[in-house]
């Protein structure tokens, strides 16, 4: 139940509820299964994957304290995992070839310290001039990778970005900085960690 709700995580970020309840809120009653059984018109809706679920009397029963702790123990996990997960170098640079314009490239050194393969690695990155410290790109990206990273493993990765936001047109001059920070990663069965700080809206 535990790999749900993390996967669910990532999807409250894409798309979060559309009603006066928080995702938080929302995943624990999914999680608690048949939560609305037993009241008139609700069943199995109210713990489907449905933003307008939670207005029936015993989802609004449920103890938010739960939930709320619920949530930031999963979260703490995740962030604990990605910590483990370290940029040891990075580097953007410009491919050129004779036939295409050029290639927006990071070059980024990964070392996996958590205690999971890695699959899917998503990045924010940020170019800075050396000497004003002007954000000239401040964008994310994410790299799926050839196999997955092992634990305790490092490795380096050349990652084209012209598909991402801004990047494809990036004109850094030489000295700019590349800095990079990992903001989640997927684990080698389908599992996405993406810590992030939980909004309680009061009733």
């Amino acid at each position: 139940m535990k790999k749900i709700i993390l996967v669910l995580l990532l999807l409250c970020i894409v798309a979060p509820c559309a009603n006066a309840y928080t995702c938080m809120e929302y995943l624990f009653y999914y999680s608690d299964n048949g939560c609305c059984s037993s009241y008139p018109g609700h069943g199995p809706k109210c713990c489907c994957l449905d933003a307008h679920c939670c207005d029936c009397k015993c989802c609004r029963s449920k103890s938010q304290k739960t939930f709320v702790e619920q949530g930031k123990a999963l979260a703490n996990t995740a962030r604990r995992q990605i910590l483990k997960v370290k940029v040891l170098n990075a580097r953007f640079y410009k491919q050129y070839t004779t036939d295409t314009l050029p290639i927006s490239m990071a070059e980024i050194t990964i070392e996996n310290k958590s205690d999971y393969p890695i699959k899917t690695i998503f990045f924010n990155g940020k170019l800075v001039t050396h000497k004003t410290g002007r954000v000239l790109i401040d964008d994310a990206f994410r790299y799926d990778i050839d196999g997955t990273l092992a634990s305790k493993e490092t490795n380096t990765y050349n990652i084209p970005l012209n598909s991402y936001g801004k990047w494809a047109t990036a004109r850094p001059p030489d000295l700019a900085k590349f800095d990079v920070a990992i903001t989640g990663i997927e684990i080698s069965d389908a599992v996405v960690l993406i810590p992030f700080q939980m909004k309680i809206e009061k009733k």
